[in-house]
């Protein structure tokens, strides 16, 4: 994995909670901000490819 890389605890709605990789800067995540779902590349295999997966990152203000 490259660093620096963010990982947190993310309560959803269901009453369940993950460690999942959060997406962004480092030192930008407060607790209780709100978050959404997506996929990006955590790492990269053996072959030199990118191995994809979920992470969170913090909901767009509008």
């Amino acid at each position: 994995m490259k660093t620096p890389y963010i990982f947190g605890y993310i309560d959803l709605p269901e009453n369940l909670r993950i460690f999942a990789q959060l997406e962004g800067e480092v030192d930008t995540f407060k607790c209780n901000e709100t978050v959404e779902l997506t996929t990006g590349t955590i790492g990269i295999n053996n072959d030199g490819l990118p191995i994809t997966s979920y992470k969170f990152k913090k909901v767009s203000q509008q």
